[in-house]
């Protein structure tokens, strides 16, 4: 029994970082190419430093990345660097 218990576990996780990995990609591919409020959603959830259950910096750490590192790496995809300034400013100054 305790073996069924691990691999059902195993085969969830796997499920959880598959979505995870999901979620990451649609939000990146809605920065890069999306418009109006699609974009503006992604671009609010990758600059979000919330930490619950699918969150941005969530989905990031179960896939073993680090968050700050894909921001940059996203800011470097030539997305202009003011919609993520503009954003973290404002997430800054909510939450002083």
């Amino acid at each position: 029994m305790p073996e069924t218990v691990v691999e059902a576990d195993f085969v969830n996780l796997r499920g959880v970082h598959r979505l995870a990995g999901a979620i990451l990609v649609q939000a990146i591919e809605d920065i890069r190419c999306g418009s109006g409020r699609r974009r503006e959603d992604a671009i609010r959830w990758v600059t979000d430093s919330n930490e619950d259950q699918f969150s941005f910096v969530f989905c990031c750490r179960i896939l073993g990345r680090d968050p700050e590192e894909v921001r940059r790496f996203l800011v470097r995809q030539r997305i202009p660097d003011w919609l993520f300034s503009a954003r973290l400013a404002e997430v800054d100054t909510a939450s002083t």
